[in-house]
């Protein structure tokens, strides 16, 4: 996946995909989505094609092109998405 135009264009789809699968309340500013509960979560609790074990897998691929391939700046993208994941998990519950 070298070329920078098409990595960045992995990590718009990424970011654009995750935004799509959260709850109706949650939002985006900066392409950074808020870090604020404003609702339930049972938008995630779906076991579909764009269920939370896609996502592990889609960071486990990320991370493994990373390695392969850096792109300047592209662990910034990186460490956002998987910090604002690690931050729904943490506050999804059974």
């Amino acid at each position: 996946m070298k070329g920078g135009q098409a990595f960045s264009n992995f990590v718009d789809l990424i970011i654009t995909w995750w935004g799509s699968i959260q709850p109706p309340w949650r939002s985006f500013e900066c392409k950074t989505m808020v870090c604020k509960i404003h609702g339930d979560w049972g938008a995630l609790y779906t076991p579909h094609i764009n269920s939370l074990l896609n996502v592990i897998m889609l960071i486990y691929w990320w991370i493994r092109i990373l390695k392969d391939e850096p792109e300047d700046g592209s662990y910034a993208d990186y460490e956002q998405f998987t910090s604002n994941v690690a931050w729904v998990f943490s506050h999804l519950t059974t």
